[in-house]
């Protein structure tokens, strides 16, 4: 009778065991659930913040240069173009400082060698723009337009593709 009682007693200690492993498990998996939905929600909080950020950039430009846009002096023009690069390029480098910390060391080398492309495309597509107006007054005015429109999609690029 002995044997039994001892035989049933290591039978339940192994049973509380088991459920104790099972209910710590079960318990980190909500808490891996609780974490990556908060951290979901951290992600869109952060786009709808920089998207945000766009939206009055784009605001504040369109306020601050309309006078300068719409004066008929290529001078003018030009200054408003520099200016809308840039808050632009200045936008660009703090979603990209962001996106450095925010990111997996695998997306974020990733994105470095996309982001160092996109540079250089950025560049060509105005040397082009540039070439197109040679000698001109106008040349230096479509190389600030091209580095400025670019710069803005690529601000919203990384924020619609990235901060998900």
């Amino acid at each position: 009778m002995r044997k039994i009682v001892i035989a049933l007693a290591v039978v339940m200690l192994f049973a509380g065991c088991g459920n104790n492993s099972s209910d710590e498990v079960l318990e980190q998996q909500s808490t891996d659930e609780t974490n990556k939905e908060k951290v979901q929600t951290e992600q869109a909080n952060q786009e709808r913040e920089y998207l945000d950020k766009l939206y009055q950039t784009e605001e504040s430009l369109n306020d601050d240069l309309k006078d300068l846009y719409a004066s008929s002096s290529t001078n003018d023009e030009k200054e408003a173009l520099a200016e809308a690069y840039r808050r632009w390029d200045d936008v660009l480098n703090e979603i990209y400082d962001v996106l450095q910390t925010t990111l997996s060391t695998t997306d974020v080398n990733e994105l470095d060698n996309l982001q160092h492309d996109w540079l250089k495309f950025r560049e060509r597509q105005a040397e082009t723009a540039l070439s197109e107006f040679a000698d001109g007054s106008f040349e230096s005015v479509e190389y600030l337009s091209t580095l400025a429109d670019l710069t803005k999609e690529r601000c919203y690029f990384l924020v619609e593709n990235y901060m998900k």
